[in-house]
């Protein structure tokens, strides 16, 4: 593995990357979650050259047809009027700059170089005159940079770098003169820079490769590759150059891949595409850097987006089906990524947060279907995913690969049926997996040979199991397992005569099961056995005398359960027992007074039926619900939602799909899959985007002749 041979303050700055990123992204499955914007939204054109976001807080989107200005929720279009003599100059944008006194500067292919006039939404032209030679070289405007001493400089397709005079409106050219070998060394300049640490150099980018642009006595120093120097430049066409928060200088070519370019040495380090090395640049043609706030440098490519990893000197492929023209980071701290004729993709880090987990028709090893009912990570840290209709599903966490065990009619000792409701393990390790259907019940896995066993459903014997839909099950400290049916009420298996004692409703008797479909089983802290049912409300087991004690929702007293479907029962750290119902919200009791205090969405729930609790570290609870995820202090009574924009699998989650791993990490399942996420990895941003306002209207209509306010 190649190494990098640091600058003095490179490595404290990848250390703080890694630190503050890359567990949380690094680690991921390939793809990230991004949101796209595209011609069916409302952009003009799906290839996206140029992206910016302004002081205004707008993201201004330069494509081959048109400038397109979005506000977070639509876009605004600004095109050429030939009629129009102030309107843009042209449709093809390619590329875009907000120089320090809040101007817009567009520039165009073929249109010449625009000034955008913010009030009157105008352009002002700058054009190429062959009458004037103080005009602007040529109208292919590539790219346009303000440098420290607020000087703007104009890069042409033709070779030639423009200063331009504010006060003149006129431009002063400097090009290749090949009777000067201090003269810009390239027939057509791609990118300009200029360094922080070295004010009066400026770096250009072109077809011959790296110039460096002395301010003061304005001449020109050469880097060109030479295939005798394995340390020169690796490619002559230079198309991005970017300068990290270290000092770093990257070097980006269309050909020869990227380039670490060491100032003091001035010798170059490649970084290429190797087809052997899956960790390798994804492609070698570079169209673009950038490094965002938390140090994390990406590469745009004609084939991809790479991460690139600077402590391994190794590149992780975030995306494969897109050529990347640009990437900007916004003061959100959201970054959009422009593509050739993919649009714009936005990613959030808050996205990467949420691992989300599911089944790709293309990949045999994914899981094998998305709807998810039951969650398990066992004592050996694998984790088991019970699914609706697609089996059991081990998955490996190190390599990302599904192992699914289905149902074979062939094999008896095969998965009885392929919905999976629950899964638990019990003191001796045994994986137990409730199923469901006509042949469905009670599994019992044989780790060693991988088999399971069956037990029989026999109607008139009561000691047999009672029904073969099994909606939970629950180990208690003494190592018994308790099965919750569909249908058929609660069953406990006794493990030395293998059979099973039943529990159901009578409705003769008012200490028996309040009824007999039963979603949760939990044993709380104090040995106590609590049965959740539907449509019965909450049970409370009392094993010496085998009776069961009713919580039931009352229309007429507050003070009892909101509802009397309980989907999941907790213990948070401090004994309180926490209800998650079916419509009633989120329920607390109170132990010594038995009544119960609900949280419904006025006080911030997103919905009221919640399907999982788990807790966190810091003792808040976490809440799948049926739209979206729900994050609930318990001290200050406050909820903070997540929904499928955050990375949810879906904003519908289901009963039974959950679990807390041994490191922490929360899972929840749902109708798409499943989400892996570590609490304490999720930060709230606190950024408050500006308000402007756009537009006036008059009873839903426009007011002619009144301007927005910006």
């Amino acid at each position: 593995m190649i190494k990098i041979s640091p600058s003095r303050n490179l490595i404290s700055w990848i250390w703080l990357g890694v630190m503050i990123f890359a567990p949380s992204l690094f680690c991921q499955p390939k793809r990230v979650a991004f949101d796209h914007l595209d011609t069916e939204k409302g952009l003009s054109n799906n290839y996206a050259r140029c992206i910016i976001s302004d002081s205004k807080g707008f993201i201004w989107i330069g494509t081959e047809d048109g400038l397109n200005r979005y506000d977070g929720h639509g876009f605004k279009v600004y095109k050429h009027d030939p009629a129009i003599p102030n309107s843009l100059s042209g449709n093809h944008i390619h590329s875009l700059f907000e120089d320090h006194q809040g101007i817009l500067w567009v520039g165009t292919w073929l249109g010449g170089l625009n000034c955008f006039d913010r009030q009157s939404e105008t352009f002002q032209r700058f054009q190429h005159d062959p009458n004037i030679p103080a005009s602007l070289s040529h109208n292919e405007v590539v790219d346009i940079y303000e440098d420290h001493s607020k000087v703007l400089w104009i890069a042409t397709y033709d070779g030639k770098l423009n200063r331009f005079d504010r006060n003149t409106k006129a431009f002063r050219h400097f090009g290749y003169d090949p009777q000067n070998p201090q003269s810009l060394y390239g027939e057509m300049v791609f990118d300009l820079h200029e360094s922080p640490g070295q004010p009066n150099v400026l770096w250009v980018g072109t077809n011959w490769g790296l110039n460096r642009f002395d301010l003061g006595s304005e001449t020109f120093k050469h880097f060109k590759p030479d295939p005798q120097n394995p340390q020169s430049l690796s490619y002559r066409e230079v198309y991005a150059i970017y300068e990290d928060k270290t000092g770093t200088l990257w070097i980006g070519t269309y050909g020869g891949g990227l380039n670490y370019f060491d100032r003091e040495s001035e010798t170059f380090q490649h970084f290429m595409h190797d087809p052997q090395d899956p960790q390798s640049l994804s492609n070698n043609y570079v169209r673009t850097i950038f490094e965002d706030h938390t140090g994390m440098l990406w590469v745009g490519t004609q084939e991809g987006l790479n991460l690139f990893d600077r402590e391994n000197a190794a590149f992780k492929r975030i995306q494969y089906d897109s050529y990347n023209l640009s990437i900007y980071e916004d003061r959100s701290g959201a970054l959009w990524m422009g593509t050739y004729g993919g649009g714009v993709n936005r990613f959030e880090r808050q996205r990467s947060v949420f691992q989300h987990f599911a089944h790709n028709t293309h990949n045999p090893q994914s899981l094998s279907t998305n709807t998810i009912y039951a969650l398990y990570e066992d004592r050996q840290g694998s984790l088991w995913v019970g699914t609706e209709s697609g089996g059991l599903n081990k998955f490996d966490r190190k390599s990302g690969t599904f192992h699914t065990f289905k149902h074979d009619r062939e094999n008896s000792q095969s998965l009885s049926a392929n919905t999976i409701y629950s899964l638990r393990e019990d003191l001796q390790g045994t994986l137990w997996i409730g199923t469901s259907g006509p042949i469905g019940g009670l599994n019992r896995f044989d780790r060693e040979n991988e088999t399971f066993r069956h037990f029989e459903v026999k109607r008139h014997d009561p000691t047999t199991l009672s029904s073969r839909t099994i909606f939970s099950l629950c180990v208690d400290r003494s190592g018994v397992l308790w099965i919750g049916t569909f249908d058929k009420g609660l069953n406990r298996y006794e493990r030395q005569t293998q059979t099973f004692k039943r529990y159901q409703h009578d409705a003769q008797n008012p200490t028996s099961l309040s009824t007999n479909t039963i979603y949760s089983i939990y044993e709380d802290s104090q040995g106590i056995l609590w049965v959740g049912t539907l449509n019965g409300g909450l049970n409370r087991f009392d094993r010496e005398k085998e009776e069961f004690y009713p919580f039931k929702h009352d229309p007429e007293n507050p003070e009892t359960l909101s509802n009397n479907t309980i989907l999941c029962i907790y213990e948070d750290r401090s004994g309180v027992l926490w209800l998650g119902t079916d419509g009633g919200g989120l329920n607390r009791f109170d132990r010594e007074k038995e009544v119960f205090f609900s949280y419904g969405i006025a006080d911030g729930l997103p919905h009221l039926s919640i399907n999982g609790i788990l807790e966190d570290n810091q003792g808040n609870l976490w809440l799948s619900t049926g739209n979206g995820i729900s994050r609930f202090n318990p001290r200050d009574k406050t909820f903070k939602n997540y929904d499928i924009n955050d990375g949810l699998q879906s904003n519908t989650f289901n009963f039974g799909a959950f679990c807390k791993s041994r490191s922490g990490e929360m899972i929840f399942g749902g109708i798409n899959g499943f989400n892996i996420f570590n609490p304490e990895d999720i930060k709230d941003n606190l950024f408050v985007p500006p308000i402007v306002f756009t537009v006036f209207k008059r009873y839903s209509t426009e007011a002619p002749g009144e301007k927005a306010i910006e």
